[in-house]
């Protein structure tokens, strides 16, 4: 999903843009792929601090890599459209009510949290709003990542 949303991403001039675009693409994939699934990967983005954010960028996105190619599913997280500060005057609420919105959308099967993910305001207002609306939750533990990037 992430190299389909590379036109989209560039073009998005404001958040509600790049949502629309991340939902169209998900029912295209949905409806192209009937029988293929749809994870959404959540984990600790700002929670260990703004010096740590980058490096949480990489490790939400290097584990949905992980995880496409492992177990053949697509997948979405919120680094495959780039650090959503470059949006001038969002709150940390605005990132978390774009999230919120993903989830309801219907596209996705799954919610994979990464470990860690309990510390962060946003995975935990995933995790509820996953129970709320019946997508199935798993977590992802980093040792399992680190075996995967060995094995590499």
């Amino acid at each position: 999903m992430k190299e389909l949303l590379k036109p989209y991403i560039s073009t998005s001039q404001n958040i509600n843009h790049l949502r629309d675009s991340v939902i169209k693409m998900g029912q295209y994939l949905k409806n192209r792929y009937p029988d293929i699934q749809l994870d959404y990967i959540g984990g600790p983005i700002t929670a260990d601090g703004p010096a740590n954010i980058k490096r949480n960028l990489i490790l939400l996105g290097s584990v949905a890599e992980i995880i496409h190619m492992s177990e053949g599913v697509f997948t979405y997280t919120n680094p495959y459209v780039g650090d959503l500060r470059r949006f001038p005057g969002l709150s940390e609420s605005d990132f978390i009510l774009y999230s919120a919105q993903l989830l309801e959308s219907g596209i996705f099967d799954r919610l994979t949290l990464v470990e860690g993910w309990e510390r962060s305001v946003g995975s935990n207002d995933e995790y509820r709003r996953a129970i709320a609306i019946g997508i199935q939750i798993r977590t992802y533990p980093l040792d399992k990542m680190a075996l995967s990037t060995n094995a590499i």
